[in-house]
């Protein structure tokens, strides 16, 4: 980009998306020469969102004979994005300035969320037809004062599931885990049923968590062999104590005897 502006009459304006948040202190500069007689440089302006005016952030940059950069940070940094992610950039140069523009920017560093999930879904032997309810935790791992909107984005095709809440926006890693409570009914047919849920960062399809999950209508095999162990246990018992049971009957029989 090169630019002229002339006199004082002039301002030049210049605006950047900004895909995602960025930290505190952004740095907005231009690149510029100056070959004004008597000029000393531009001024710097970005407009402020929540004072509805545009802040100076530095007068009369310099009398560069040679296009350079000059850099200005930003305090309360986000007040200069808006809702739609907007920095708006103002350069303007006074009577006796004779400005030549060739760059104009925005640095800082992308605040990155990081979704995390952690929950036991794993519910076990359930009646036919039973309701049962865990839940899960879902919290933002990523750098302080990101924002992370989340959602369920899928379930298993078994059983009906209830997820309280489905999403949630703006989660910060200050904030702490939220609790997402998961109640399912199992289905009315035995079998054993195996799936996962499916949670996403809304603003980054890379970003997501798969928790796995498990039910079952049957008895297993497992469960019946511990029935079977412990009616054997009981069994064996029983055995031992037969022969004591005969002694005592045996004795009782022969003093009823003695006593006719």
């Amino acid at each position: 980009m090169g630019e002229h502006i002339w006199a004082g009459d002039a301002t030049a304006w210049y605006e950047f998306n900004v895909s995602e948040v960025v930290v505190e202190d952004i740095e907005i500069g231009v690149e510029f020469a100056d070959w004004g007689w008597i000029g000393d440089g531009p001024n710097l302006y970005v407009y402020n969102w929540v004072d509805k005016k545009y802040t100076l952030l530095g007068k009369d940059l310099g009398n560069n004979d040679e296009f350079n950069w000059v850099w200005k940070t930003t305090s309360n940094s986000k007040d200069y994005i808006n809702a739609d992610g907007i920095i708006e950039v103002n350069v303007w140069a006074e009577d006796d300035d004779w400005v030549v523009i060739y760059h104009v920017g925005v640095k800082g560093q992308l605040l990155k969320p990081d979704l995390k999930c952690t929950g036991d879904l794993q519910f076990g032997y359930v009646s036919l037809g039973q309701s049962v309810t865990k839940s899960l935790k879902v919290e933002n791992d990523g750098d302080s004062g990101s924002d992370l909107d989340w959602k369920i984005s899928s379930l298993p095709g078994w059983g009906t599931w209830t997820i309280t809440p489905l999403n949630g926006e703006n989660l910060k890693p200050e904030d702490g885990a939220v609790t997402v409570t998961v109640k399912v009914v199992a289905p009315t047919t035995q079998d054993d049923f195996l799936g996962n849920i499916k949670i996403i960062n809304e603003n980054d399809d890379s970003d997501y968590e798969i928790i796995d999950t498990s039910l079952s209508t049957q008895r297993t095999k497992q469960s019946l062999n511990k029935l079977f162990t412990f009616s054997n246990e009981r069994f064996q018992e029983f055995l031992t104590i037969i022969p004591l049971v005969y002694l005592f009957i045996k004795k009782s029989l022969k003093e009823i005897s003695y006593d006719k």
